[in-house]
């Protein structure tokens, strides 16, 4: 036998379903009860320093990290804590639900345990929450008033329906790594920002979040958006928007970009399928709209297949940060207040080439540049005999 037999393992099973389907099989992990004893959790105390008096000094903070912990009851001993990480043990909600009694706590974090729901009792001084790699499904029954930070990423959640009457100072809040399809739930009205990486949102329409009029950062990285039907007009306060890997092939189906996204400064389309320079025509309605990154688009000769490792790698890098080059000065033709192209700061002399051309040619060669030859699918050819002066 090649590899050595682990005592008790089903051959016969690997055998019949495959080594990859075998080793995907999620055994439930047995769970026995460990409970926080007092002098395991005095070794876990720090941070010293003044307590809720402001007078006397106190330990603030516990971290009792990755003990297998079922029980941590043990804590309510410490009265003075401010801060508490039990990250990384067994426990669920009910064995969460014992740090509702501490009186001032302002921060806890409990990421990578079994916690089924995060409904903790209100605590009145509560403002950080991370229950990040749990087994959460559900948003409605959170109730802290004063929370201003919430961690959910890399749940089970597969929609967004808060209280908002119960979330109202939440400021910031994490669900990367979800169950999202879209994002016309509930969200807390007072949000500053927001973080949806890695869900499977395939759309994003004009009424979605149109009432969270404090929203300044909106993250959707790695979903599956192809369009979208509006931003609204009372996101007047947005400034970041990062579209990045998404399936995004046209800017005019990136309809609702317009005049009333009067703070909106940086756009990240990295890895999204645009072919065309005269695409980005739409963004010129931004009136602030400092920084646009476009890398590892087919326009920019990017292509965001997966491909093999060429031998001459450095070489096929070096072709794709020359097109991407060539392709600055045309985007600042159609927007010409960009600072930032692809994270590079436009140069003066950028913006001269960009103020000549555009007075030299009529606007069909702007939007139509014909150093394009063909786009195909392995991305773009270009006219090698084709350069701006």
């Amino acid at each position: 036998m090649d590899e050595e037999e682990i005592p008790g393992e089903d051959h016969d099973l690997r055998k019949l379903i495959g080594e990859d389907l075998y080793g995907a099989i999620n055994v439930p992990q047995v769970v026995t009860e460990k409970v926080l004893t007092f002098e395991e959790a005095s070794k876990c105390l720090n941070t010293l320093g003044k307590d809720e008096s402001a007078v006397r000094y106190a330990y603030l903070m516990i971290s009792p990290l990755d003990r297998k912990l079922t029980n941590i009851a043990m804590i309510l001993n410490f009265k003075h804590l401010l801060f508490i990480d039990v990250s990384g043990n067994f426990l669920t909600l009910d064995g969460l639900q014992v740090l509702s009694e501490m009186p001032y706590v302002l921060y806890i974090k409990a990421q990578r345990n079994m916690i089924e729901s995060a409904a903790l009792n209100p605590m009145p001084y509560l403002q950080v929450l991370s229950l990040s790699r749990n087994c959460i499904t559900e948003t409605c029954d959170i109730n802290q008033p004063m929370m201003q930070c919430l961690d959910l990423n890399y749940n089970q959640i597969y929609t967004a329906q808060f209280d908002v009457a119960r979330t109202e100072a939440l400021k910031q809040l994490e669900m990367r790594g979800n169950q999202l399809f879209d994002i016309s739930g509930s969200f807390p009205l007072g949000l500053e920002n927001l973080y949806l990486a890695e869900n499977k949102i395939a759309r994003f329409c004009e009424n979605d979040l149109g009432r969270l009029v404090n929203l300044k950062i909106l993250h959707l990285r790695d979903n599956q958006i192809r369009k979208l039907n509006g931003f609204s007009e009372n996101l007047v306060n947005l400034k970041y928007i990062n579209l990045r890997q998404n399936k995004i092939t046209q800017i005019r189906k990136l309809n609702g970009f317009s005049e009333n996204l009067v703070n909106l400064k940086y756009i990240n389309l990295r890895q999204n399928k645009i072919t065309k320079v005269r695409q980005f025509r739409k963004l010129d309605k931004l009136p602030s709209l400092e920084t646009l990154v476009v890398l590892q688009n087919p326009v920019s000769g990017g292509d965001t297949r997966d491909a093999e490792i060429e031998e001459d790698e450095d070489a096929e890098i070096d072709e794709e940060e020359r097109l991407e080059d060539m392709i600055r000065v045309p985007i600042l033709i159609l927007l010409p207040n960009l600072k930032r192209i692809n994270k590079v700061a436009v140069t003066h002399e950028e913006r001269e080439e960009a103020y000549e051309t555009k007075e030299e040619r009529t606007a069909t060669e702007i939007l139509e540049p014909d150093w394009i030859q063909d786009i195909g699918v392995d991305g773009l050819r270009i006219d090698p005999n084709f350069y701006i002066l």
